[in-house]
């Protein structure tokens, strides 16, 4: 549902063809609106002007669709999934330009600098480009990351069992 900001009345509303589709975070780009599908393993795209469906990624693996808050820029909207994926897609059409399979629930996804940073209980970094690792922060032998993540554009943010940290991209 859309809601107005001011006084929270019901602008409009999306419903799903299925009943298999659990809506878990979303953010606004351009006019439409990305939302995590937990349930239906993906995520999807709704317009803001038509109020109907615009694209739908459906992960490639029995696990949990979109987990993290996704991350668009550049064009691209960047997809964690429970199921283990990190995905870029493109903004208009939500065809996949790339995906990672990370092995772990992805609890965060941001870019940053020249590169996408996701939270699999440690970080792990992507060339924007083509997906490919150029990276890993790990704590402690435990991980211990559970937050999603921000970043400044230099910086990621992440908080875990030992507290706060920022992380040069």
């Amino acid at each position: 549902a859309a809601l107005n900001r001011f006084d929270g009345r019901e602008l409009w509303r999306f419903e799903t063809t299925s009943q298999h589709n659990g809506a878990w975070g979303a953010i606004l780009i351009a006019d439409m609106g990305v939302i995590n599908d937990i349930e239906g393993l993906g995520a999807f795209a709704v317009s803001k002007s038509t109020h109907a469906e615009v694209w739908r990624l459906t992960s490639p693996n029995n696990g949990a669709g979109g987990t993290a808050l996704p991350a668009v820029d550049g064009g691209k909207v960047y997809v964690g999934t429970g199921g283990g994926y990190v995905f870029a897609l493109d903004q208009v059409t939500g065809k996949a330009i790339w995906n990672h399979q990370t092995q772990m629930y992805v609890w965060g996804i941001t870019t940053c600098g020249s590169s996408v940073v996701s939270n699999v209980a440690n970080l792990e970094r992507y060339d924007r480009a083509n997906g490919k690792v150029t990276g890993h922060f790990n704590p402690n032998a435990n991980g211990g990351f559970t937050s999603n993540l921000v970043s400044d554009g230099s910086r990621v943010f992440v908080t875990g069992i030992d507290g706060v940290r920022a992380i040069t991209c």
